[in-house]
């Protein structure tokens, strides 16, 4: 037995498991190591096998001097997918490498590097989007103003929600829309403006078969659609811009059709 081992055993405590001063996180990826500034966010991690000692891994981050930026903390417990959520604490613009532990309950020296570096980047900021509305079945074209817009990458992005009262799946997730992101590349942009084409409303999810398609019982889907910009396919605007579908009228008695 090393004796790095039999100094875990001797001076832990019950809770902590002295495999994880010997075993490290067997990491297979991470899911886009990439936040705004000042913001609490999650970081999606995927192992390559659950052995792990069994309990909650632990996330630490180093500043690139190696030094801890926050106190060390416990990941959420593995999914059935074997997917692991972890705590990004608000941060500064920078980059901070990543350590994990395979037993969040042990001391800081059972933290080993990854050999990944989590991102904090300035995304572009939105202040307003015009037109603000139009029909549900038309593409529309619109302006987003803000500021920090530019760059390699600048895409406008398009997030389509359930709305509220939608039936819930086998998962527990809100049954919505048909379509639920889309990405476009902006039509032009400034340092403070981007055109973007907004796409037709998607309308609620689907069950199609030999007769055709049609909505799913119980799905519904927002009549507006979250807006944003990323400048680098990385992170994107976090501020709440919603373009919203106005429902058809009846050309015969302007009867509002949902």
């Amino acid at each position: 037995m090393s004796v790095r081992l039999l100094a875990a055993l001797a001076g832990v405590g019950a809770a902590c498991n002295p495999l994880a001063y010997v075993k490290t996180v067997d990491l297979r990826s991470v899911e886009s190591p990439y936040f705004v500034p000042s913001a609490p966010a999650k970081l999606k991690v995927i192992l390559n096998s659950a052995w792990y000692t069994g309990r909650q891994i632990g996330i630490l981050l180093h500043d690139n001097t190696g030094v801890a930026v926050a106190a060390a903390r416990p990941c959420e417990p593995m999914d059935l997918w074997g997917e692991i959520m972890c705590p990004i604490p608000p941060l500064a613009v920078g980059t901070y490498p990543l350590l994990l532990s395979s037993d969040a309950s042990c001391g800081e020296s059972t933290y080993a590097p990854m050999a990944v570096d989590v991102g904090v980047i300035e995304p572009a900021h939105l202040s307003s989007i015009a037109p603000a509305h139009g029909p549900e079945g038309n593409e529309a074209k619109v302006e987003v103003s803000g500021s920090n817009i530019g760059g390699p990458h600048v895409f406008c992005e398009y997030t389509f929600a359930a709305a509220p009262g939608a039936r819930l799946d086998g998962s527990g997730n809100p049954m919505g829309c048909s379509m639920k992101k889309a990405s476009y590349p902006a039509l032009n942009f400034s340092t403070v403006s981007a055109a973007c084409m907004v796409p037709h409303w998607p309308g609620p999810l689907q069950k199609c078969g030999t007769g055709g398609c049609k909505p799913v019982e119980g799905a519904l889907c927002d009549r507006k659609v979250h807006v944003q910009v990323t400048n680098d396919a990385k992170v994107s605007s976090p501020e709440a811009i919603f373009y919203a579908y106005d429902s058809k009228v009846s050309n015969s008695d302007h009867e509002v059709l949902v």
